[in-house]
């Protein structure tokens, strides 16, 4: 991973992230980590919030736990917010992703807060998140039967690692995001009728200033997203409804 803007690799900061159950109406579970950068004078506050239907809570608890325990983040600020692409607010709502908790799951970046903030103010933040997907964690991509093995056994069940990771910034604002695989392989697209650019490792690929990135891997891969967007938003701001 290159260094960001800001001078500093996030990557060398990468730390274990405390997932707690924020929320469970039993057809989706929300689970929250948060983490502070002590570092900053301003003390900035940033969440990764996955959610997840809440069957895989009841039926793979332990599995669920284990997927969450590996995720790994290091958030930081950029010297300005990324620019505005007025080039993508005509998007077609028909062509954008709705988040399908059924086959997905979310997986949300927040600068929840940073001392000294007007209301109005925007900064830049640059996220990298290390995680894995795929059937049961496996990450070599090599048995390509792995997917329909797991569909056949319990075809209306899929395993946490099994769902498309659902990337997105809090408020659906605009993102620039990378996947940068370890192991295995995958796509990532920002469309639902977009078939997918290959990842694998020595093969990552960025999509720009959009409102979602999902990532799809049937047999395994492990990888680090890397994210830049703009905050904070944890609510509605003037003048930016959410």
């Amino acid at each position: 991973m290159s260094e960001r803007p800001d001078g500093q690799n996030p990557v060398s900061k990468l730390e274990p992230l405390d997932f707690r159950l924020l929320d469970d109406d039993g057809k989706t579970a929300i689970y929250q980590a948060m983490t502070v950068d002590y570092e900053h004078p301003r003390v900035p506050v940033y969440t990764v919030t996955v959610t997840i239907d809440s069957a895989v809570r009841r039926e793979a608890g332990e599995q669920l736990q284990s997927f969450l325990g590996e995720m790994k983040a290091a958030f930081s600020l950029l010297r300005e917010p990324p620019p505005d692409d007025d080039s993508q607010d005509d998007d077609s709502p028909d062509d954008e992703e709705s988040f399908d908790i059924e086959t997905q799951m979310g997986i949300e970046l927040n600068l929840v807060s940073i001392k000294g903030l007007k209301d109005d103010e925007l900064v830049g933040v640059s996220a990298i998140v290390e995680t894995t997907i795929g059937p049961e964690g496996d990450t070599s991509g090599s048995d390509v039967a792995v997917e329909a093995a797991v569909r056949a056994a319990a075809p209306n069940y899929i395993s946490p690692g099994g769902k498309d990771q659902y990337w997105w910034a809090f408020c659906n604002r605009r993102l620039d995001g990378e996947v940068i695989p370890s192991g295995g392989a995958g796509t990532m697209r920002q469309w639902k009728k977009d078939p997918g650019t290959n990842v694998s490792k020595g093969n990552p690929r960025t999509l720009k200033t959009v409102r979602q990135i999902i990532v799809r891997s049937p047999n395994g891969m492990a990888y680090a997203f890397g994210g830049t967007f703009k905050g904070p938003h944890a609510g509605p701001r003037p003048g930016r409804p959410c």
